[in-house]
């Protein structure tokens, strides 16, 4: 079976599940405009936001400085 849902949207609907709510990647893809192509982080912050948790996008050069005040996170 191949799964042509955006890897992005995929993993957001996943880490929203853990956090305990669960919401499909059609649900997260009907709270942005409609496009073709790849989710940008940008669009993936709207979804997040428009499903009632706060986000935003924190860049970080390594690994050891990502925080526990920042995770659960989506990394790219």
């Amino acid at each position: 079976m191949v799964d042509f849902d955006d890897p992005l949207l995929v993993a957001l609907s996943k880490l929203l599940r853990i956090q305990g709510k669960s919401i499909s990647v059609a649900a997260l893809r009907a709270y942005l405009p409609e496009h073709t192509g790849r989710v940008s982080p940008e669009l993936c912050l709207r979804a997040a936001e428009a499903a009632g948790f706060t986000a935003r996008i924190v860049r970080r050069r390594k690994l050891q400085h990502i925080t526990p005040a920042t995770l659960p996170c989506l990394l790219l």
